[in-house]
């Protein structure tokens, strides 16, 4: 007959380190107590001994195998594994006084050992390498084409000359702030300035989200202060001698779109005969593009500035007209000099390629030289622009919105300087209105 043994006070004095007299023993049956023989007490003694005898194995990990805190003594611990490239592993103990210090000290730890590690393997990694990777391979998914060309071009021509002894793991607050100096006595700009402190900044966040470094030096690094820049318009009678002078140069259309529709210049380069409606009872421009040129690439078509800047814009019937004029002579090219329409641009080489704005550039000063305007720049066009329609009235939004703005506020700020008479007049009608004169 199968005997039940009573196994769990014999456990607990197990358990408790108590000498077991298995002679002493009880074993109960089904129907009641009853003793086994000798020879059969000892050998169910013997079963359930063997058993207790196992070692209780802690289990310092989880169920999905990563290391948790076990508390030894009075203090909480935890393994804390690193991995090296050279694929070893090593095996290190973080302790705390509470489970939540324990873990603390463990990702400190984790942390430390990981900069020692990789500090060691970057120690010949040059600064300059490390930025020109973070730009191609990290800023280039967030920024424009044309914006990561003026970054690399920031970066070989601003930063690279004076940071050639640094190395990613050594460099130091002072040193960038020294370098930040020394572009200020050199007479570089607030926004060459901002550049260099972008490039730094992310690329010193990169190391430190590789582990490269503890901290990154640039956070705190200050530049100049961001001019206070005004709208700086042409005035009428000098927009006047500009176009006049164009016509004789033979540069008059492109031109006399700059001021009259207040187009930048890589939208207007950028445009194609689709993109213009010059047959119907209201003739108009579609911007849809810019182009720009991207060192390594050349000439590029790209998307235009921000979403507003993808507008309509009502064509001057004067405009259509030279429009139509132009794209007969083009027609006229193609077959002789051109022998193929090798682009659909408006405005093309002497060949029949998409214009380079530094040719327009080019052009552009020489027609004010010859008209005896001071110089400005071509993007000085747009402001004439933005602060004529305002001065003959036009609401706010409207110049906005022909100028593909993304707020009025940055016309106004930006674009717009209103005229002294306009103020004039203005201030007029007020004393007028508020008048108790009769």
């Amino acid at each position: 007959m199968k005997a039940h043994h009573y196994e769990c006070e014999l456990n607990s004095e197990l358990a408790q380190g108590r000498e077991v007299n298995t002679s002493n023993l009880c074993y109960l049956h089904s129907d009641g107590p009853f003793l086994l023989h000798t020879e059969e007490r000892e050998q169910v003694s013997q079963e359930i001994l063997t058993k207790s005898d196992k070692p209780t194995k802690k289990r310092y990990r989880s169920q999905n195998g990563n290391p948790r805190p076990y508390l030894d003594g009075l203090r909480w611990k935890i393994v804390v594994y690193i991995d090296h490239p050279d694929g070893t592993r090593t095996k290190h103990t973080a302790s705390g006084k509470t489970q939540k210090e324990c873990l603390n000290n463990a990702e400190k730890m984790r942390s430390r050992k990981l900069v020692e590690i990789n500090s060691a393997n970057a120690r010949e990694a040059d600064f300059n390498t490390l930025a020109e990777k973070w730009l191609c391979e990290v800023k280039a998914n967030g920024v424009r084409p044309n914006t990561l060309s003026n970054y690399l071009i920031t970066l070989r021509k601003h930063i690279a000359p004076h940071t050639e002894d640094w190395e990613i793991t050594t460099v130091t607050r002072s040193q960038i702030k020294g370098l930040i100096a020394k572009l200020q006595d050199l007479g570089c700009s607030y926004y060459v300035q901002r550049n260099v402190r972008v490039i730094i900044k992310g690329t010193f966040n990169e190391a430190l989200e590789d582990g490269l470094i503890a901290s990154n030096p640039a956070v705190t690094v200050q530049i100049c202060k961001k001019p206070q820049t005004q709208p700086n318009p042409f005035t009428n009678e000098e927009v006047i001698k500009i176009l006049t002078q164009a016509h004789v140069e033979g540069s008059y259309l492109p031109i006399a779109m700059l001021f009259n529709m207040g187009l930048r210049l890589g939208e207007m380069l950028a445009l194609t005969w689709d993109d213009v409606d010059i047959d119907g009872p209201l003739p108009k421009v579609s911007i849809k593009h810019t182009l720009s040129r991207i060192t390594g690439k050349g000439l590029v078509l790209l998307e235009t500035k921000t979403p507003s800047s993808e507008r309509e814009i009502p064509l001057p019937s004067e405009l259509a007209e030279l429009l139509q004029a132009h794209k007969a002579e083009q027609d006229e090219l193609i077959g002789q000099s051109w022998r193929s329409r090798k682009s659909n641009y408006i405005f093309t080489s002497s060949s029949g390629t998409a214009m380079d704005q530094a040719n327009l550039r080019k052009k552009w000063i020489a027609t004010l030289k010859n008209a005896g305007v001071p110089y400005k720049k071509v993007h000085c066009a747009r402001h004439t622009a933005a602060s004529a329609m305002s001065n003959l009235g036009e609401l706010m939004a409207t110049v906005s919105r022909i100028m593909g703005h993304s707020s009025i506020a940055t016309t106004a700020a930006y674009y717009v300087k209103i005229e002294d008479k306009t103020k004039r007049e203005a201030v007029d009608l007020l004393a007028k209105t508020f008048s108790i004169a009769s």
